[in-house]
């Protein structure tokens, strides 16, 4: 294995997101003055006998392991490794899947909220039902003129 085939693209720190759907899948986000990108992580592998980890684009891996940080030397990286359609739609692939979960948690957290709603109105209606069965009826019907009758 020869490392000098091998250019550093990215040597620093980086930020890790975990989707909500799937919890062995990281979003590994780079903002700096220079460059943004985000890769998704597919899973773990070697390259150069070096536990990397593999992402959505087959040529591009992650170093995590502090011990081969400096096993690739840096050098000047060459136009034909600096491909702007995988920067595009590395962008757009982070976008998507950001806006799909932030979409996937927003439904579910009106849905769960709405359901507490229906649950502590129809309590309230129970809890009226002690006090006044007429007020109980007009506020499970929602419309007068309706009347429960016990018969004991």
């Amino acid at each position: 294995c020869d490392t000098h085939e091998f250019t550093i693209l990215y040597d620093g720190p980086a930020s890790i997101g975990t989707l909500v759907k799937n919890n062995n899948q990281h979003t590994y986000l780079v903002e700096s003055d220079q460059i943004d990108f985000a890769l998704t992580s597919i899973k773990q592998t070697y390259t150069c006998h070096i536990p990397v980890i593999q992402t959505e684009h087959s040529q591009l891996n992650i170093i995590t392991d502090p011990l081969f940080f400096n096993f690739f030397k840096p050098k000047t990286i060459s136009p034909k490794n600096t491909d702007l359609k995988t920067s595009i739609n590395t962008k757009f692939f982070y976008i998507e899947n950001r806006f799909k979960s932030s979409m996937t948690c927003l439904c579910t957290d009106l849905l769960q909220k709405q359901c507490e709603l229906k649950k502590k109105q129809l309590l309230h209606k129970l809890s009226l039902a002690t006090y006044s069965l007429s007020g109980f009826a007009y506020a499970m019907s929602e419309d007068p003129g309706f009347i429960f009758k016990w018969k004991l």
